[in-house]
C-alpha cells in the first residue's frame, strides 16, 4: 500500500511525531538501563511492545490535516503511558500492583500507587504483531482448555502458564470482566503470580438493575481498605477528585468526537476513535497526559470542522462495526476507506460508558466509577440483554446514519455468536443491510486478514453494486506481516 504523502506541513507533523515515538523508547532505556535486559528475557513480549511504534504509524498512512495530528497526538500518548507502565515493572516489580486491565485506573492513581495491567500485554501483542499470540493460544489449548474460548483470554492464560508474569508483584486485583474467559484468565493468573494477596472485583451479571451500582461501589470500598493494607498507601479523596475530573473532561471530548461522527463532515474515523478511547478508558481513565491530549485535539477537531474537513478524501459509505473487532487486524477500518470509501464512525467497543461522574462526595465518585466500570469493553452489551445488544446496534446504526453494518463475527465470543440468527431476523424485519465476516480476535490461523477482505469485497460487489476506490487493494500479501 502507497502511502499518500499530503502537504509539506503534513510531513514535516508526521516526522515530528515520529521522533516523539523514538524518544519514548529512548526514555525508557535511559530509566531501565541494563535492567531492560535481564526483564526482556522474562517477559519475550517486551519485544513485541517495541513493535508499537510501526503499529501506531500504520494508522496513519494515507492521512492529512486534522485527522493526521489527532491520530497522532492520541497514540503518542498511549507510546508513553506503555512505556512508563514497562518502566514502573521493570524497575520495581516488588512494589508494583498487578491488575486486570478493566480495574478503574483512577483508584490506583488517587492512592499513589504503582501498578501494571498484565492483560494489557497480551492485548497490546496481538495489535501489534498478528502472529505474537499463536504460541501463548497454543500453551492454553494445549492444557486442555477449549479451543473456543475466546483467543484473548485464552492468550493472557498462555502469559501464566508461560510464567511470563510478574511473579515478585505485590499483589494483585483481578475481575469477572469482560467474560467467562476473562474469568478464567484471572483464575489462571492468580495461581502463576504465586498467590500472591488477591482481591477479586467482581461485578454483578444485571448491571442494569438499581442495586446492582451501590454494591459495586461498596466492592470498590473493600478493594480501596485492601490496597491500603498491602501497600501502606491511602487513599486521597482530593486526588481521586481531580483524577475524576479529568476523565470527565475526556469523556466530554469523547462525546464531541462522536458528535461530528454523527454529522455529514465527520472530523475522525475508524481506528482513532477505536483504539485511543479502548486505551484510555481501560488503561488510563483520568491520567493527566490523556487529559492535556484530549485538550489538544478538542481544539483540532473544532477547527477542522468549522472548515469542513473530513476525516477522509471520498466517503461514499457510512457504518458501523458490531461485536469485537478484529484484534490481529486494526488496519481494516483504514483499508475499508481508501479501498471502498467506507468510513466506520463508531464500533460497539468504543460504545461503551460517557457518563460524567459527580466529585460532590467520596460516595458518588464511587458509586459513579461504579457505574462506569459495569459499562465497560464488551461487558455492557453481553450482560446487557436484548434491548441494549441487539436493539441497540440498530439504534447506534440510526444515529451514526449507517448506510448498512458490519458485523465482526468474533467466533470466540458465545454471547454474541448465539444472537447471529436473532442479528439477521431482526435485519429483515427492518430493511437493514448487514455485511458478516468471520475472525478469531487475537489468531490470524483460524481466519486471515484477507479472508475478512474477502468477504466485505464480496458484499460490496453482490449486496451494494459498487465498485472499489482502488482496485488494487482487494488483495493485499500480508498474511506474514506484523
Amino acid at each position: 500500500m502507497i502511502k499518500y504523502k499530503g502537504n509539506v506541513k503534513d510531513q514535516m507533523i508526521d516526522y515530528g511525531y515520529w521522533l516523539k515515538y523514538w524518544w519514548a523508547v529512548i526514555k525508557l532505556s535511559l530509566k531501565t538501563h541494563v535492567k531492560m535486559i535481564p526483564a526482556m528475557l522474562k517477559y519475550p513480549w517486551i519485544y513485541d511492545h517495541l513493535k508499537a511504534i510501526a503499529f501506531f504509524k500504520s494508522h496513519t498512512f494515507a492521512r492529512t490535516g486534522a485527522h493526521l495530528r489527532v491520530a497522532h497526538e492520541l497514540y503518542s500518548t498511549a507510546m508513553f503511558y506503555i512505556a512508563q507502565l514497562l518502566e514502573g515493572l521493570v524497575n520495581h516489580e516488588q512494589t508494583v500492583v498487578v491488575i486486570d486491565e478493566m480495574i478503574p485506573p483512577e483508584i490506583l492513581f488517587a492512592m499513589g500507587v504503582r501498578h501494571y495491567p498484565i492483560d494489557s500485554a497480551a492485548f497490546l501483542m496481538g495489535l501489534v504483531d498478528q502472529h505474537a499470540l499463536t504460541k501463548y493460544i497454543d500453551a492454553t489449548e494445549n492444557l486442555g482448555v477449549a479451543a473456543d474460548v475466546c483467543s484473548l483470554p485464552s492468550s493472557q492464560v498462555g502469559l501464566a502458564v508461560l510464567k511470563e508474569v510478574p511473579t515478585n508483584a505485590l499483589c494483585y486485583l483481578c475481575t469477572n470482566l469482560p467474560c467467562e474467559g476473562g474469568n478464567m484468565s484471572g483464575a489462571a493468573m492468580k495461581r502463576a503470580l504465586n498467590n500472591i494477596p488477591t482481591f477479586e472485583l467482581d461485578v454483578p451479571d444485571l448491571y442494569r438493575e438499581p442495586w446492582a451500582e451501590e454494591i459495586l461501589a461498596k466492592t470498590l470500598n473493600e478493594m480501596i481498605a485492601f490496597l491500603e493494607k498491602q501497600t501502606g498507601e491511602t487513599m486521597n479523596w482530593n486526588t481521586l477528585r481531580q483524577v475524576c475530573e479529568r476523565y470527565n473532561r475526556v469523556t466530554e471530548v469523547d462525546l464531541e468526537k462522536f458528535e461530528y461522527a454523527r454529522t455529514d463532515s465527520p472530523v475522525i474515523t475508524g481506528a482513532t476513535l477505536w483504539l485511543p478511547r479502548i486505551m484510555h478508558y481501560q488503561w488510563a481513565a483520568g491520567h493527566p497526559w490523556f487529559y492535556k491530549a484530549h485538550n489538544k485535539i478538542s481544539k483540532i477537531m473544532a477547527s477542522a470542522y468549522e472548515r469542513g474537513e473530513k476525516a477522509w478524501r471520498d466517503i461514499r459509505y457510512r457504518t458501523i462495526v458490531w461485536n469485537c473487532p478484529p484484534q490481529f487486524y486494526t488496519q481494516l477500518y483504514d483499508w475499508l476507506e481508501r479501498a471502498w470509501g467506507i468510513s466506520v464512525l463508531m464500533d460497539l467497543e468504543t460504545d461503551t460508558a460517557t457518563n460524567m461522574i459527580d466529585t460532590s462526595s467520596p460516595e458518588t465518585m464511587l458509586r459513579g466509577l461504579a457505574h462506569r466500570y459495569m459499562r465497560s469493553t464488551m461487558y455492557r452489551y453481553t450482560h446487557g440483554g436484548y434491548d441494549v445488544n441487539v436493539e441497540g446496534m440498530f439504534r447506534v446504526a440510526a444515529e451514526y446514519h449507517a448506510d448498512f453494518i458490519i458485523m465482526a463475527n468474533q467466533i470466540g465470543c458465545r454471547a454474541m455468536t448465539a444472537l447471529q440468527g436473532t442479528f439477521e431476523e431482526e435485519a429483515r424485519k427492518r430493511g437493514k443491510k448487514i455485511c458478516w465476516f468471520d475472525h478469531d480476535l487475537c489468531d490470524p490461523r483460524v481466519f486471515s486478514r484477507q479472508e475478512m477482505r474477502d468477504r466485505v469485497n464480496a458484499f460490496m460487489f453482490n449486496v451494494m453494486q459498487t465498485q472499489p476506490l482502488d482496485q488494487n487493494l482487494l488483495q493485499i500479501d500480508d498474511a506474514n506481516s506484523w
